[in-house]
């Protein structure tokens, strides 16, 4: 069980920390407190996410859920066939979740689940750099 958790673990760090690496560290005086140097604030278990990341209209608040079985079947066929043609076609798969009726109104509707390193070049073009600074 430890192995499980610890894997959990660097799941979770990786992620915020890949994220902070795109968008930025937090400088919100209210915050950086909170935040540990990659990111997270799992440690703060009250505030129910795993990292905060970036600042103003690039500031994010992310939670990490890395669980086998997580997605259905439906959704696991779709992303995997989106994959294979985003990869035939040479472009960037991005699968839009479109919720109708399960999640309250003050959360939105669509959401686009996209690769992590598309995020990255996406971030590195807007700084004029092709490479995760050091």
């Amino acid at each position: 069980m430890k192995k499980s958790r610890s894997r959990w673990k660097y799941r979770e760090r990786e992620a915020v920390k890949t994220l902070q690496a795109i968008l930025g560290r937090v400088k919100d005086p209210s915050l950086i407190a909170l935040v540990t140097a990659t990111g997270r604030v799992g440690h703060l278990t009250h505030l129910g996410a795993d990292g905060i990341v970036g600042d103003g209209d690039t500031g994010a608040v992310v939670e990490v859920k890395a669980r086998k079985g997580m997605v259905s079947a439906d959704i696991r066929s779709a992303l995997v066939q989106l994959t294979e043609i985003a990869n035939a076609l040479q472009r960037w798969p991005i699968l839009v979740l479109s919720f109708v009726e399960d999640v309250p109104a003050t959360v939105e509707r669509n959401w686009a689940l996209v690769p992590v390193s598309l995020l990255e070049r996406l971030a590195y073009e807007r700084k004029g750099t092709t490479k995760r600074d050091p």
